[in-house]
């Protein structure tokens, strides 16, 4: 039982035995390739351990770097934002609107020529729009006046009114429309350039487009108005006598006519005030009994427009009671007041364009909403983009970061070797000249010489490591003793018949000492 035991023990030991040397085996296998690696070897023709030892420290040195720059280079490639172009032929809105929602910016060409009104509108507030408010009543019954055999200059009331007040507010409606009109109409044939602009484009430009148009209104009725804003700040002095015919004179009997009116002195004229009712004010109001002046140009801005509606009045200026129907009919008039006068009229006609600001003014810089109506649709289908091209950045794939990191690094690989092998050449050169120069070794020009000399002599007794081809040692002195060329015989070895006694054998030649650089 004992001998199987032991021998159950032997098997085991071997067994682990065999597993170490084994193991001992493969490292072995792997330090020898690695050691076996050089790729900076030189082809020499002995063994020169410093040199593959040198050769392996450029291969140790090249790989770590070689591996730095690999990695760095891919890690470039990969972080690197590249820029891409996409183009789409003949995109649809959709198409369009998508790339709009990824956040590109497409540039788009179109087919057609477009213009502001190719996806724009305006809506102007029908109290606002001179052919639908009251200019189109007053501009209906200005028509009379073309012609003498008129109704309007069959009494001298209504001549009064005709050209003190109907002829002047023709000429304003028509400037409003006029410089309303022509300002939209230069809005809506702006060009818009190749281009397609984006939904925020086209709409900040139609916008600032119809914001200039419309404000060639001011500029229009400016003509109009000025002169008469300017006269009501002057004395009062007309052609016509505003107080003929008319009622209620305070103080009583006081005249507007204009030869009495011409010979007042300037403090008189300035001073001297005559209020009534006109002629034609037919509105059941007491304060139009003292409404008037003499001055035209303040009767005309304070003209009150509520008189365009009561029939009364077309009959005081003798107006066709066919007509009358016709003209009491428009657009705001129930907005009208006894006391709305014609200056209220037209400032309300723009305060409908454009909002007021906390202080009464007008807000000329912006539009009352309603009034512009984009349709974006209506211009895209105008243009019909033949294509769109996107530009943007974006990080490449994996792949093909290493792709393009693989054709940078082959040729930086040759660039890194021999940088390699040069570099660390020269510093090898100088570790070596610095640690001869540290143990103060130094070579002697007079012992290379003496080296020479003896092996020219021939007697085979020096060795210059120079004469071994490709190999550049450094020179040594063998150190030699002096022998006879025929030695004398050694001791016979025990048992031989000439062995004798030490003292009768002779003394043998000394051995000869010879050094071999290229021993290991």
């Amino acid at each position: 039982m004992a001998q199987s035991n032991d021998r159950a023990e032997r098997h085991g030991g071997s067994r682990r035995n065999a597993g170490l040397l084994g193991t001992k085996l493969v490292g072995l296998k792997v330090t020898a390739a690695l050691e076996s690696v050089n790729l900076f070897s030189k082809p020499i023709l002995l063994s020169d351990k410093r040199s593959v030892r040198e050769g392996r420290f450029k291969t140790y040195t090249f790989g770590v770097l070689f591996g730095v720059t690999a990695i760095s280079l891919i890690a470039f490639y990969a972080l690197r934002e590249t820029v891409s172009q996409s183009t789409i032929y003949y995109p649809t809105l959709a198409q369009y609107q998508g790339l709009l929602a990824q956040g590109d910016s497409p540039t788009c060409t179109c087919q057609h020529s477009t213009y502001v009104g190719a996806g724009s509108s305006i809506f102007i507030p029908p109290a606002g729009d001179a052919g639908l408010n009251l200019c189109q009543s007053i501009t209906a019954l200005g028509t009379s006046v073309n012609t003498t055999s008129g109704f309007l200059f069959a009494t001298d009331t209504s001549t009064l009114f005709a050209y003190s007040f109907l002829m002047p507010m023709v000429e304003v409606c028509a400037a409003y429309a006029q410089g309303l009109n022509a300002g939209l109409m230069s809005a809506f044939e702006q060009p818009l350039g190749p281009q397609l602009l984006t939904p925020d484009s086209f709409n900040e430009t139609a916008y600032a487009a119809f914001l200039t148009g419309i404000s060639r209104n001011f500029a229009a009725l400016s003509t109009v108005f000025t002169p008469i804003a300017v006269g009501t700040y002057l004395p009062a002095m007309s052609l016509i006598n505003h107080a003929f015919g008319a009622s209620n004179h305070t103080p009583a009997n006081c005249s507007c006519d204009p030869s009495y009116l011409a010979h007042l002195g300037p403090r008189e004229a300035a001073l001297r005030g005559c209020s009534f009712r006109i002629s034609f004010d037919t509105r059941p109001l007491d304060l139009a009994n003292s409404w008037w002046s003499c001055s035209a140009n303040v009767n005309f801005m304070r003209f009150p427009v509520s008189l365009f509606l009561l029939p009364s009045f077309y009959e005081a200026i003798g107006a066709p009671a066919s007509l009358v129907p016709q003209l009491t009919r428009f657009v705001g008039a129930e907005n009208i007041t006894m006391y709305t006068m014609f200056q209220d009229f037209i400032t309300g006609s723009i305060e409908l364009l454009y909002p007021t600001t906390p202080g009464g003014g007008l807000s000329v810089n912006q539009l009352q909403p309603g009034i512009y109506v984009p349709d974006y649709d209506r211009y895209y289908a105008t243009c019909q983009p033949s294509e769109c091209t996107t530009i943007f950045t974006s990080r490449p794939s994996a792949i093909a970061a290493v792709t393009t990191a693989l054709g940078v690094i082959s040729g930086a690989q040759t660039v890194l070797r021999v940088a390699v092998d040069y570099g660390l050449e020269v510093l090898f050169r100088w570790l070596e000249q610095r640690k001869a120069k540290k143990q103060g070794r130094t070579l002697s020009e007079g012992s290379d010489d003496d080296d020479s000399d003896s092996d020219a002599g021939g007697d085979g007794d020096g060795f210059d490591a120079k004469s071994v081809s490709g190999v550049s040692l450094p020179s040594m002195h063998v150190a030699t003793a002096s022998s006879p060329r025929r030695p004398p015989p050694s001791r016979p070895p025990p048992g031989h018949p000439d062995h004798g006694p030490p003292d009768a054998v002779q003394r043998r030649a000394p051995a000869v000492l010879v050094y071999n650089p290229l021993a290991p």
